[in-house]
């Protein structure tokens, strides 16, 4: 998530912070925090973070977990 948004030698990067995708400051300065939301909102290893409108940031307004 981080990659994407923040490190332009990612490969997905133009399709993310190219675009302006961020992660929000609360997940950006604390793992704590993204941690947090995660665990609450049903994570596990089977499943991965997506974005519910597709142009908008990572956020926890904004995200929920999938299947892979």
């Amino acid at each position: 998530m981080r990659a994407r948004c923040y490190n332009s030698r990612d490969k997905r990067y133009a399709s993310y912070g190219g675009r302006g995708i961020i992660v929000c400051d609360a997940w950006k300065s604390s793992f704590e925090a993204f941690r947090d939301w995660a665990l609450s909102t049903g994570y596990n290893d089977t499943l991965t973070i997506d974005r519910i409108d597709v142009n908008g940031n990572y956020c926890p307004e904004n995200c929920r977990w999938v299947d892979i």
